[in-house]
């Protein structure tokens, strides 16, 4: 058994959650998640239609998303300033005269405004004292 696998074994599950997908041709799902409905779609100038935030996009805010749950359960939201900014890029790989998806490298870098940064820093002199 693995490491991960121990210790999702041996941890409380906090929540499922659970999207579904439904492909509309042209580089286009439609999702639904809970009560909520979206599309994810790539622009036309690689076959799609551009009528939705592409799949690495809503990744990118997806994680500011989470960055600002922690920061509101640090309760430091109401200082002012308090943002972060997340980008990523892909680079594909050719195989043969198509590009794979599958087989691309993503970067993602995270910028955190100074008001978090000393946040970070002041968590951190904490738990050393």
């Amino acid at each position: 058994m693995s490491v991960e696998q121990k210790i999702l074994a041996t941890t409380p599950q906090i929540k499922t959650v659970r999207a579904e997908g439904e492909w509309k041709g042209r580089y286009r799902t439609d999702l639904n998640v809970r009560d909520f409905r979206f599309i994810i779609a790539e622009p036309e100038k690689i076959g799609g239609k551009n009528e939705g935030p592409t799949p690495m996009e809503y990744v990118l805010g997806a994680l500011n998303g989470c960055l600002s749950a922690v920061v509101e359960a640090l309760k430091v939201r109401k200082k002012s300033g308090a943002q972060q900014t997340t980008s990523g890029c892909s680079h594909a790989a050719k195989i043969g005269s198509a590009t794979s998806v599958l087989r691309s490298k993503t970067a993602i870098s995270c910028e955190l405004s100074p008001q978090l940064m000393q946040l970070r820093a002041e968590k951190a002199l904490q738990k050393r004292s």
